[in-house]
């Protein structure tokens, strides 16, 4: 068994104007104010935490700002990997990605070179390379992932962790994915530990703390 800690990502500029009902409309929103005072109070308590293994991170910016400023004290010598397939299913703006240069530049100490450029659901042609295509189609006319293929994400995830030999990890992502993998909605910055069989690749949860 392994044991896998969940963790929200702090409140985003999204997640900020949703509470009064609207979409900013802001591709890959950043954490606010409060956003980074959850996650520096989220890192008293990941103090707590064993040794971990590794942590996985959505690409995201609000995750891996979240990542950063929580495990700011082990960041340095945590192996740390870029994972795309948990990102957040599409539903809003801010879930429409930045490209590997552009995170290089917000994140220079992360590698994305595994990235591809466009990395999200466009709802547009394989074929389209343009990055800021599918932000100007959400603009126009708002648009989601498949419900299949955001469960297929999940599923590939399952196979993934499956096969990984880390005994600890720590997965830092959004509501909808988490969700999909443990049962409920996180708050922002909440964590839950659950232990994942390698054989069932199922998630049970053992505990859950919110800030």
């Amino acid at each position: 068994m392994k044991r896998v800690y969940f963790i929200r990502h702090g409140q985003s500029f999204y997640n900020a104007a949703a509470l009064k009902g609207y979409d900013p409309m802001i591709p890959d929103a950043e954490l606010t104010d409060l956003g980074k005072r959850q996650a520096t109070e989220l890192s008293q308590q990941v103090e707590s935490l064993p040794d971990i293994d590794l942590i996985v991170c959505s690409p995201l910016s609000r995750a891996i700002q979240t990542t950063f400023i929580a495990f700011d004290k082990r960041i340095a010598f945590t192996p740390l990997i870029i994972l795309p397939d948990i990102r957040e299913r599409v539903t809003g703006c801010d879930d429409l990605g930045s490209t590997p240069s552009e995170l290089t530049n917000k994140f220079p100490s992360v590698s994305f070179d595994h990235l591809q450029n466009i990395w999200w659901y466009t709802n547009g042609p394989p074929e389209e390379t343009d990055p800021n295509a599918s932000k100007e189609r959400f603009i126009a006319k708002p648009f989601q992932e498949p419900h299949d293929m955001f469960l297929s994400r999940v599923e590939d995830f399952r196979l993934w962790m499956a096969k990984r030999k880390e005994r600890c990890v720590v997965v830092v992502g959004h509501c909808d994915f988490i969700c999909q993998v443990v049962g409920f909605d996180l708050k922002n910055c909440q964590l839950v530990c659950t232990l994942f069989d390698p054989e069932t690749k199922q998630f049970t949860v053992q505990n859950k703390s919110s800030l």
